[in-house]
């Protein structure tokens, strides 16, 4: 989300709908983060990446 240039008006909206629209984008992020740490040295072949569960 780095990339593009939101107001944190616009973020929290995503976050923290005020307008009854339900989102998960919390999730999305949270899952973007883990997504962020992975080494790439240490990645497997794609058809063996497992999904990992958050707490």
């Amino acid at each position: 989300m780095a990339s593009h240039d939101w107001s944190d008006a616009e973020l929290e909206e995503l976050v923290k709908p005020q307008f009854g629209i339900i989102t998960e984008f919390q999730d999305l992020l949270l899952e973007l983060e883990e997504l962020r740490k992975v080494d790439l040295g240490e990645t497997p072949p794609a058809l063996s990446v497992q999904r990992r569960l958050l707490p």
